[in-house]
């Protein structure tokens, strides 16, 4: 089998897509040669029979980039007979790849997991022969094409760890900064908190100018008192995410995004326990509950039950957390469905 992966971006250093190298590499493990058509990259270490090739994007003139990505794929079909297309959320790609499918009758395969549904989306829902997503709450549009594979988490990278202290002293908030991650809830709870010896570390970047602002307010509000306590470390690598996960007690995401976001899996995968309101982690690991996931139905519980977690110490049994990542939601596991999917 030889398979085109679309996806945003290829950069082993980014800490939001860095995880999409891995993702390729794993695939290349059941294919004979994989084609990588990419909108961004950076530095990357793919496997022998990977190929990436880099999309000239043009920003202002999108005809431009559309026409760039048609001319990679006729360069790759004139070399080569290949079997289908993976395409890694981004959506539109599939109305380009789409006449290239028909002529050459392949398959297209969607993988989409988040809350928002724009128009080039619901085009390729339509387009697309099968939908891949991590849970039911990370597709929001109606379809019979759609299979819940779960995400795919590199179980050796993010290792199991014990915690250093009967007691939490490390919190940390991994993933972009923005209002929909709850960001300023959890710094102000924080705060109100005031519980001595403990640190909260937020792991990432505000992207859009809208983000930016958000954070600034964010930083102007935190109290004199405590500005030593909430540490702002920016976009890390992707490959530093689990040594700096391995420093940390417990994670915390409140996002409302509704699909299950990679960070807590991650943690989890670490033997890390997490605080969270995510709707899909609340559905999927209900019977984890208070044994390494403390789950939030309503954000106005956060501040009682960090205040708990904060002031007792925390005793239970850290591998199945880890089990549910390898059963579930492994990157190997993952692989095999997404070319089963062909």
């Amino acid at each position: 089998m030889k398979i085109i992966v679309f996806n945003f971006e290829t950069n082993q250093n980014s800490q939001a897509l860095g995880f999409a190298v891995d993702w390729i590499n794993a695939l290349s493990h059941y294919v004979e040669k994989l084609y990588v058509v990419s909108l961004r990259c950076g530095e990357f270490n793919v496997n022998s029979n990977v190929e990436v090739f880099c999309v000239e994007q043009n920003v202002k003139n999108k005809i431009q980039t559309v026409l760039s990505i048609v001319k990679v794929l006729y360069k790759i079909h004139r070399q080569d007979k290949i079997s289908g297309y993976f395409v890694h959320m981004a959506h539109y790609f599939v109305p380009i790849i789409y006449p290239f499918a028909c002529v050459f009758k392949q398959k297209i395969i969607l993988w989409y997991a988040h809350q928002s549904t724009p128009l080039t989306l619901k085009i390729a829902n339509i387009l697309a022969d099968k939908v891949l997503s991590s849970t039911p709450n990370g597709y929001n549009l109606p379809t019979n094409k759609l299979e819940i594979v779960g995400q795919g988490i590199d179980t050796e990278k993010f290792f199991f760890k014990e915690l250093s202290y009967p007691k939490i002293k490390h919190l940390v908030v991994v993933g972009r900064i923005s209002k929909v991650k709850n960001v300023d809830m959890i710094i102000r709870v924080f705060c109100e908190l005031q519980v001595e010896g403990v640190f909260l570390h937020i792991v990432g970047d505000a992207i859009t100018l809208k983000d930016k602002q958000y954070l600034k307010i964010i930083k102007e509000n935190i109290p004199q008192n405590m500005k030593e306590k909430v540490l702002f470390k920016g976009a890390l690598p992707f490959a530093e995410l689990p040594s700096f996960y391995a420093m940390m007690d417990l994670a915390i995401n409140l996002s409302d995004t509704g699909s299950l976001d990679k960070a807590i899996l991650e943690s989890m995968s670490m033997g890390i326990p997490i605080l969270t309101s995510n709707l899909s982690a609340v559905a999927l690991f209900d019977h984890l509950k208070n044994n390494g996931i403390f789950l939030v139905d309503k954000k106005e519980d956060f501040k009682k039950i960090l205040h708990y977690i904060l002031n007792h110490p925390i005793s239970f049994d850290r591998v199945p957390l880890r089990e549910e990542i390898i059963s579930h939601h492994s990157l190997d596991k993952l692989a095999q469905k997404i070319i089963r999917a062909f």
